[in-house]
């Protein structure tokens, strides 16, 4: 802090051996006092060269972009062609089904639609921020799309009665998946948690549970989130503190799963023939998904690189 006369310093130090207590206070302020001028003037400083700061922040940003685009480009791609094959099948297969207002289907079938639409756009969001080197945020949002497949999964199974609580609530400030009670299956429970609504779901609950934790642990500001960041690929002593190159293979095939899962549901509420093989293709897509982007660990990080690679039973929805 060169800006600092000596005499600030000075008194600053002086400040430091005196014991806690009502003196020491009342310095405190009067040296204060006399630093918030200079403070000000560095304050007007760093505004002045500001544009300078960050043209030579984001030259550095450049850098690690373009080597962190060599190495996962093509995986990135892979699951970009994904995202544009799901919305182009759901364009079609809401076309081939046409009007269902009057089908005994309608409420299932708008709840899964809008479903599906959220899930391609947090899809995207994920995408967003792996390829800008933040894996830890692109897992921690991948929280939010699971949590969609689970509910997809819980509509779809439970049918119309469900599916219209689950709208009607939309329209209300209640938050708690209270909606879910309106299934036979709920109706006992006193308290409804997202735990016991993916409990009843055809989605591997166990398989899953533990991935979840993992996430939510990111998505908070648990001591786990903090010390252990999927970015960091082993321990050190230096703290991140933005981006990284590794740990994307996590989110991307997460993501990859959910989102068939829930086409997987949305295609197959009205059953034709688009429909099904959309699902087929979009569940072959994750196969697609993995080979990019395990290959990338394989390549570039090959030491050290735990994988946790999940069965067509692990993928049910």
């Amino acid at each position: 802090m060169d800006f600092i006369p000596k005499e600030i310093l000075e008194e600053l130090e002086k400040l430091a051996q005196m014991p806690d207590g009502d003196e020491a206070i009342a310095f405190f302020a009067e040296i204060k006092e006399k630093l918030a001028p200079h403070v000000e003037e560095r304050v007007a400083y760093f505004e002045l060269i500001m544009h300078e700061q960050v043209f030579n922040h984001e030259l550095d940003d450049r850098l690690f972009l373009a080597n962190l685009h060599d190495k996962w480009g093509n995986a990135f791609v892979a699951y970009k062609a994904m995202y544009s094959l799901a919305i182009v099948f759901a364009a079609n297969y809401c076309e081939s089904v046409g009007d269902l207002s009057k089908s005994p289907k309608n409420y299932t079938f708008n709840a899964l639609n809008h479903i599906f639409g959220r899930a391609c756009q947090q899809f995207d969001e994920i995408l967003c921020l792996m390829e800008n080197g933040y894996s830890d945020g692109a897992y921690a949002r991948w929280r939010s799309l699971y949590e969609l497949a689970v509910y997809a999964n819980f509509i779809f199974k439970n049918g119309e009665t469900v599916a219209k609580a689950y709208s009607e609530q939309a329209d209300t400030d209640e938050w708690k998946p209270l909606w879910a009670k309106a299934a036979n299956c709920m109706k006992n429970e006193k308290n409804i948690s997202f735990d016991k609504i993916a409990e009843k779901c055809n989605m591997s609950y166990d398989a899953w549970k533990k991935e979840y934790s993992i996430a939510s642990k990111l998505v908070h500001a648990s001591a786990q989130g903090t010390y252990k960041r999927l970015g960091v690929k082993e321990p050190s002593q230096h703290i991140m503190v933005g981006k990284s190159d590794w740990g994307h293979h996590v989110p991307a095939e997460r993501a990859a799963i959910s989102l068939m899962q829930i086409s997987n549901l949305f295609f197959n509420t009205v059953f034709n023939i688009d429909g099904y093989v959309s699902s087929l293709i979009l569940r072959g897509w994750v196969e697609v998904i993995r080979k990019h982007f395990h290959g990338v660990v394989n390549t570039c990080f090959p030491e050290g690189a735990e994988l946790i690679l999940y069965t067509n039973d692990d993928m049910q929805g």
